[in-house]
């Protein structure tokens, strides 16, 4: 028997992430695509840098013809509540990354 396990690590500070507490961010600058693997509190800190910049920013579009990924309320335990609800209310979503926005709409207005 043959086990194969998965080990996530934060891209900015090199420690090992729990898959439930992993948050993939895509971002572009300068016409280049860049992903990063960050634990919750890697995520948290980048979003609140960022979010002074996204303000002031004049939005040009949704990139890559991809719907926009929702920020998850209240972490990574939020997070795992509402990949269990999306499973036991019908919808698919993956075990990691960003939750769709209307998955985590859905939720929500169901809660």
């Amino acid at each position: 028997m043959q086990k194969n396990i998965v080990q996530f690590y934060d891209d900015v500070t090199g420690e090992p992430i729990n898959a439930d507490d992993l948050e993939v961010i895509e971002f572009s600058v300068g016409n280049m695509l860049y992903r990063l693997d960050l634990s919750e509190e890697s995520a948290r800190d980048f979003h609140a840098h960022m979010d002074e910049y996204i303000s002031k920013a004049q939005r040009v579009g949704r990139g890559r013809g991809r719907k926009p990924a929702a920020r998850t309320p209240g972490g990574a335990g939020e997070t795992r509540k509402i990949r269990q609800w999306a499973a036991n209310n019908g919808y698919t979503v993956s075990d990691r990354g960003r939750i769709p926005a209307e998955i985590v709409a859905a939720y929500e207005a169901a809660n």
